[in-house]
Formats: structure tokens, C-alpha cells, sequence
């Protein structure tokens, strides 16, 4: 389930290290590890992982270990962690908790504090038109900014092939960028296609060039200046989307689930240690660089679309893994005395595109999980007196198999401005049902819970819930409010 799709900012990658069990001591506490891997266009650079904040145990008595990036947590049914406010459960067992990540970047990345004048100077524009847009791109830091230009006092007119004017660096949460450790930053322009039907079109990732030496400092006034090149365009794919195979799932998706209004389907890149290994799917693939974008596509019809791409980040060697993203959100509503939301159960695939193959089927991968209930009951009304600690039972997914399960539990806060849900716990199993622990659930409050199944090779979210591999697919089930 999710809010909101973000457009830009610095990109936080969890990525899991191969931990061993460490069993000597108390057999009362479990221990684990949390390394942060930086990948920089350098290599990639560890370090401890900072879990100064968070607390391990119902009653947080347990703190992060050494300089090394150890931690103890006292076992039980559950291991339970805070992390950012987020209460995360894993079935106890043998294996050591991996909370370790990789960041895509440097991992000293600091922002401004100030308002920072940021003033672009882009020549050697296509001829703009409407649907264009920029992407400010710095690998080194790894940092996706989406749509620039609309930020500025003037925004770029019909047929420009210049963008100049000041915006605040610091508004779009961009981070500081030192050119001197590395950190070179790419300004490319997504150009709209020509439309084959009238209706559909995608954009392109057409022209780019190197903003050389540019480097922002924390409240001072700099220039963006970069002079853009035609990018070679050898790549050809057609992508043929199975829009009513993804909304014959929406029924499946939880009570009254309507099909998705607005899907999302993009060809992006990333370094290829995150293809093996990250947690770019609690983010949905979103803030990578983006090299074709397909739109707007309707979420219910088929469509095959010839599209011709290239990508300028690998041309320094680097190793960069291409794949399809899609995020098709289902709306959900969710109904209270107070009112009603609708809350979003996403099906979501990342697949590279070595794996898709010449046919380029996009078509769902993996449907929500079916007969969803809690203490018996299914979850498709609203269900009353479920108790503080019910157990939540559900059957694989129709279509694809999954590798691992997540329930996520959302308060739901109602008022008559509406209906706000708030994420306070995660649970990871592989099982088909999972209790949930005393102490989630309080009475006289409401929840709604979305079950995710989850299928990537090789991935125990169980023991690194941050470690998932490409390619990766989600579907969610999102239920009626529930009260203990």
C-alpha cells in the first residue's frame, strides 16, 4: 500500500551483507549485523551502519553493538526493531538478523540548510515541447532529480533550446555536491515521441551533457551549466502492456478495488550491485534515472508500443543494469463512521531488460495473495472484536509464486477532515498465516492490514529485510478496517 510516488531527492538503498549467526553468550539474545555499502562511481565503500536511534526488543533494553555495525536483540516469537519509527518484526530462527543496506552514493552526504540559488544554463536543447522534461542525474551521489525546470519563475516555451533561470537547490531536497570528490552531475532531456494512436506516447531520454566542476555549497549562489548532445538511440524494444490482465487482478486486491486509473511503466537504470541486491522496492523504483517512460497508458486496455532508447550512464564503463518498472495502483477504499479514504494496493515488477526478452510481455508476474482472514473471519468487511493478537491466514497467490510474505499494520486516524493510515508495524514470514504480536494491535482503535506477497529469487526478507534482487515482483491485498 502506498501514498505517494516521490519525483527527486537522494536515493537511500538497503542492501543485506552475508551475516553469520554469532551463538556464543546468552542464548537469550540474537544477534546481527548492519553494514552500509556506499556505491559511488569510485567502488563501493563500507562502513558500520548508524542505529544510534533505533531500539531492539518490546522494551527496547537492547542496544546497537561495537564500531562494527553488530546488534543484539532478545529473542522470543518475534524479533522485534524500531527503525524510524516503524516497529519491524522477524520470525525468530537460527540465522542472524542482516539489517545492512547499500546507499546508492557516497554515504556522507550532507543538505542545505539555507536557501541555495541554483542558476541553470542549458544549451543545446532539442526543440522543446509539451511533455519534455529534465533530469539532473549525479551517479556519484546518487542523486535522480525529475522536472527541474518547472521550478523556475519562466518554465521553458514551445519550441525553446535554452532553459536558463535561478530555483532553490535546496527546495527540490537535493543534497550538497562537491565536483572535487567525484561527484560529476549529468543534465539530460526526456523528449516526447511522436504519438502513434492519437492517445498514447512515451518520452525519451534524447539528449544529455556533463555539468562540469559544478558543485553546491550551502547557501551560496552557484551556475548549473551544461551544453546538451544528441545521445545515440540503438536500443529498440516494444513493449507490449497487458492492461486488462493487470485490471482483472483488481478484484483480488481488496473490497471494492477499482482498476488503476494511472499506471506507471518506465525503462530505467541502476548500478548493477543494485539489480543484485537493494531495497529499491520499498521505494517502487521510483528516483533512478529514467530513459523511456511510456504515457499516460490506461490501466485496463492493451497497448504495444516500438520504442528506441540509449543510455549515457554506461558510457563510462561503469556497469549499469537496464530494466522495466511497473507501478499499478488499485485503489482501495477504505471506509469509517467518520469518513472514507482510499488507500492504494500496488502491484509492482522490476524486470531487466536481458529478462524480458524480444516479445516484451508486460503483463502482471505475481497477483495478491487469496482468502485473506484474521481469527477465521475473511477480511473483506469490516471485522470487530478480532482481539489485541489474532491470526491472519491467507493462500498463495494465482499467478506466480511467491518467495516471502509481509503484513503491514496501519492505524487509521479518522477526523472529519478524513481518514489519515499510518504504518506503525511490519511482519516478514515466509508461512502462509502469522499471529500478531500483543502489543500491535490496542483497543479501541481501527486498522486496515495490506499482505504483500513478495517473489525474488534468492531474497529471505525474514533475515535481510532490506536485500531483494532484480527481478522482483509485489502484489498487495489491502483489507476492511478491523478493531481488537
Amino acid at each position: 500500500m502506498h501514498a505517494s510516488i516521490p519525483r527527486s531527492g537522494a536515493l537511500l538503498l538497503l542492501f543485506a551483507c552475508n551475516a553469520k549467526p554469532i551463538t556464543e553468550g546468552d542464548p537469550g539474545i540474537v544477534r546481527g549485523v548492519a553494514i552500509q555499502h556506499n556505491v559511488t562511481q569510485g567502488g563501493i565503500v563500507d562502513q558500520p551502519r548508524d542505529l544510534s536511534t533505533a531500539t531492539f526488543g518490546p522494551d527496547g533494553r537492547a542496544a546497537a553493538g561495537g564500531p562494527d555495525g553488530s546488534f543484539e536483540i532478545p529473542s522470543g516469537d518475534w524479533l522485534e526493531m524500531k527503525l524510524g519509527g516503524e516497529r519491524l518484526f522477524l520470525p525468530a530462527g537460527a540465522s542472524a538478523p542482516d539489517l545492512s543496506y547499500y546507499r546508492f552514493g557516497r554515504g556522507d552526504l550532507k543538505f542545505p540548510g539555507a536557501a541555495t540559488q541554483v542558476g541553470f544554463e542549458i544549451a543545446g536543447l532539442g526543440s522543446w515541447q509539451a511533455g519534455d522534461s529534465l533530469q539532473v542525474v549525479v551517479p556519484n551521489a546518487g542523486v535522480t532529480m525529475e522536472g527541474p525546470e518547472t521550478m523556475l519563475a519562466t518554465p521553458p516555451g514551445a519550441g525553446a533550446t535554452a532553459i536558463r533561470g535561478p530555483f532553490d537547490w535546496r527546495a527540490n531536497q537535493a543534497p550538497i555536491l562537491d565536483a572535487a570528490r567525484g561527484d560529476t552531475a549529468w543534465v539530460a532531456q526526456m523528449a516526447v515521441s511522436p504519438t502513434i494512436d492519437g492517445r498514447t506516447y512515451y518520452r525519451a531520454l534524447t539528449r544529455a551533457g556533463v555539468a562540469r566542476g559544478f558543485t553546491v555549497i550551502d547557501g551560496q549562489a552557484t551556475t548549473l551549466s551544461a551544453a546538451l548532445a544528441p545521445i545515440a538511440q540503438p536500443r529498440q524494444q516494444t513493449l507490449r502492456w497487458k492492461g486488462s490482465e493487470f485490471a482483472a487482478l483488481a478484484a483480488q486486491a481488496g473490497p471494492g478495488a477499482r482498476p488503476a486509473a494511472a499506471p506507471a511503466l518506465a525503462i530505467r537504470a541502476l548500478p548493477e550491485p543494485l539489480a543484485r541486491h537493494s531495497n529499491l522496492f520499498t521505494r517502487l523504483f521510483t528516483a533512478l534515472p529514467t530513459l523511456v517512460e511510456l504515457g499516460p497508458i490506461s490501466g485496463s486496455e492493451d497497448i504495444d508500443q516500438a520504442v528506441a532508447f540509449g543510455d549515457p550512464f554506461a558510457a563510462d564503463g561503469a556497469a549499469w543494469t537496464e530494466f522495466v518498472s511497473v507501478i499499478y495502483p488499485i485503489p482501495v477504499a477504505v471506509r469509517t463512521p467518520q469518513g472514507s479514504a482510499s488507500l492504494s494496493a500496488m502491484i509492482v515488477s522490476a524486470v531487466p531488460l536481458a529478462a524480458l526478452g524480444d516479445a516484451g510481455v508486460i503483463a502482471p508476474r505475481l497477483s495478491p495473495v487469496r482468502e485473506p482472514r484474521i481469527a477465521g473471519a475473511p477480511l473483506d468487511a469490516p471485522r470487530a472484536g478480532v482481539g489485541t493478537s489474532p491470526t491472519v491466514t491467507w493462500q498463495p497467490p494465482e499467478i506466480g509464486t511467491a518467495t516471502g510474505y509481509r503484513v503491514a499494520v496501519y492505524a487509521l486516524d479518522a477526523s472529519p477532515l478524513g481518514v489519515n493510515a499510518a504504518r506503525i508495524a511490519t511482519l516478514h514470514t515466509t508461512a502462509g498465516s502469522l499471529q500478531l504480536p500483543a502489543g500491535v494491535l490496542s483497543p479501541g482503535s481501527s486498522y486496515v492490514l495490506a499482505i504483500t506477497a513478495v517473489a525474488s529469487d534468492g531474497a529471505d526478507l525474514t533475515a535481510r529485510p532490506f536485500s531483494a534482487s532484480l527481478p522482483y515482483a509485489s502484489a498487495d491485498y489491502v483489507s476492511a478496517t478491523i478493531t481488537p
